[in-house]
């Protein structure tokens, strides 16, 4: 099994993880899984916003449950919102406002390089307007730049320099109850292009869970790590 990670978090999966974990029958946290698909699918259509905006967008999205209507609607609050701040930065200093709405017009099938006529991709190309929110700006810069494999602009002075290597966590289990399984890290080798590509062998039984952490170091040393989402196996398939 061969999956290329890219760090992007969702509400929608961290509920499909938990009732995973839960030991519950495959029908139960499947018809859980659609019944909240269904429900939230059947709210209004999304707008621009924590609650209700993007989330509720990359979660319908990553399930296959986002209809073309409910996307083109999105798409189009998001433009005369982003006309109203008139900037290719929607927040004087909180750049995750760019990060945020990055992943919502990505999932919806948008070009965040040109919406309602501005680049948000460039709004986010200064490396010290992204630390004006610490860890917290650098992180959701990249998973905004990686949701749909966007270049870093080049007038800006932002770089992936900084990534300073990878790890592997992986474990296994008889059921899809992880609660009491080991968890074991492996350091990943350097990868020739700017992505990790992991090859990650199924299970002969029972279930395998693993994910990536991405290693970065801040100009004065620290190291903080973006997680992938958990990808969970069984010896056929990836769930």
């Amino acid at each position: 099994m061969r999956m290329r990670f890219i760090p992007i978090l969702t509400a929608f999966f961290a509920l499909c993880l938990i009732l995973s974990g839960c030991g519950g029958k495959a029908e139960d946290w499947e018809r859980l899984y659609k019944d909240t698909g269904e429900r939230l699918a059947a709210q209004d259509a999304p707008s621009v916003g924590s609650v209700g905006g993007e989330w509720l967008v990359v979660g319908l999205a990553r399930s296959g449950m986002l209809s073309d209507e409910a996307a083109a609607s999105y798409l189009e609050n998001a433009e005369e919102y982003v006309q109203s701040i008139g900037s290719d930065r929607l927040h004087p200093v909180k750049s995750t406002e760019n990060s945020r709405l990055i992943l919502g017009i990505t999932a919806a099938g948008g070009d965040p390089t040109d919406i309602g006529g501005y680049d948000l991709l460039r709004g986010l190309a200064d490396a010290d307007y992204i630390r004006a929110q610490g860890t917290n700006g650098p992180i959701w810069a990249l998973i905004a730049f990686d949701c749909g494999d966007y270049p870093i602009p080049e007038e800006g002075d932002l770089s992936r320099e900084n990534l300073v290597g990878a790890e592997l966590w992986s474990a296994v289990s008889p059921t899809r109850d992880f609660r009491k399984a080991e968890c074991n890290s492996a350091p990943l080798p350097e990868p020739e292009s700017e992505k990790y590509t992991v090859d990650v062998p199924l299970p002969e039984t029972g279930f395998k869970a693993c994910y990536v952490d991405l290693i970065y170091r801040t100009d004065d040393g620290r190291q903080y790590k973006i997680s992938t989402r958990i990808f969970m196996t069984d010896p056929g398939k990836l769930l």
